[in-house]
């Protein structure tokens, strides 16, 4: 994709988010900015890409904690 592709995707998210009660962080708007990208080019679907979010978020998830 062409660098502007990239600067009005993440524009965008930013825009959008703008005004909102809780200001979501630059990695998330960053994130979806790229989805945006990667779903209109074609490269995957929205549901590929929430199934490898979901996998992850699983393979993350444990019974134990990290305290001492």
């Amino acid at each position: 994709f062409e660098w502007s592709e990239w600067a009005t995707s993440i524009s965008d998210e930013i825009a959008l988010d703008k005004g909102r009660e809780r200001e979501t962080p630059y990695y998330e708007l960053w994130l979806r900015a790229a989805e945006r990208i990667i779903t209109s080019k074609g490269l995957c679907t929205a549901d590929d890409l929430r199934e490898v979010t979901d996998t992850v978020i699983a393979e993350q998830t444990h019974d134990h904690t990290h305290a001492p």
